[in-house]
């Protein structure tokens, strides 16, 4: 009775070695799917790397965390969102600075916002129309072949831009702008079309 306790235990002991081993086998074989996957890349978001290993996407989340936690990925980082994996600490640094100056313009947009609530509301329309002629602007500067076009529009949506940023200091200035929404923008938007047609 006591060499057969003796023998369980020791294939107990075996196939729990052998397990071991296995998992191993299966994280070294899914590791080297990964980097397949990744190529010369130094990101891959975790759906890309799922479909590459034959796997769910929590379970690869899991695994590649597993994985940084042991050093298999020198550099290895996980985005915020928990969306993507980046293998390069200059990459990783490139995507924090994104993300810091993303927030700082949604900071901005939502104090322009509430800043925008509080003004008459005639000066907010005014505003209003005029980011969409600025938007406009923009978009045909986009479409437009030509230096010398896509230098006067550059410099032309900069001008508009200024205007409205004083009035936006100045509420005051609303009423003086008036003119300028009413005559000036619209003749410049022909203009534009104009020039588009012809090109």
């Amino acid at each position: 009775a006591g060499v057969l306790g003796v023998m369980c235990a020791g294939a107990a002991g075996g196939g729990a070695l052998l397990g071991t081993g296995t998992s191993r086998l299966g994280r070294l074989g899914r590791f080297q799917k990964y980097i397949r996957a990744l190529g010369d890349h130094t990101y891959c978001n975790f759906q890309k790397l799922a479909q590459a290993a034959g796997k769910n996407e929590k379970f690869v989340k899991k695994d590649i965390s597993r994985m940084i936690e042991k050093g298999w990925f020198l550099e290895g980082h996980v985005d915020a969102e928990g969306t993507c994996l980046i293998t390069s600490n200059e990459t990783y640094q490139q995507y924090l600075e994104t993300e810091k100056q993303a927030k700082t313009v949604q900071m901005q947009q939502q104090q322009q916002k509430e800043q925008r609530s509080r003004m008459p509301e005639e000066c907010r329309k005014i505003l209003e129309e005029g980011q969409e002629y600025i938007t406009y602007i923009h978009k045909c500067n986009d479409d437009l072949p030509g230096e010398e076009i896509t230098r006067k529009l550059s410099r032309l949506e900069t001008i508009i831009t200024r205007i409205f940023q004083e009035v936006e200091k100045q509420p005051e200035l609303a009423s003086d702008l008036r003119r300028f929404m009413n005559y000036y923008l619209p003749t410049t938007r022909k203009l534009v079309d104009a020039y588009r047609e012809i090109e």
